[in-house]
């Protein structure tokens, strides 16, 4: 399990170029609060329409996973 985080979006377009022509992304989505002390580390809604864009996919899932410890 792990986090998702943007920073310059360079590994999702590198994905587009690796696996051209995805039907779906699933994509991870966490805080919501762009001021959060985890927004490093999770995307928004807005940066996950970005990942679905810079990755090719023609569709996305948005998905949250919980841990607790």
């Amino acid at each position: 399990m792990g986090d998702t985080g943007y920073d310059n979006g360079s590994i999702f377009k590198k994905i587009k170029f690796i696996y051209p022509g995805l039907d779906l992304a699933i994509i991870n989505i966490g805080s919501c609060h762009l001021n959060s002390l985890f927004h490093t580390y999770n995307i928004n809604s807005e940066k996950s329409v970005k990942i679905l864009q810079d990755c090719g996919a023609l569709q996305a899932l948005g998905i949250h996973w919980v841990h607790f410890c």
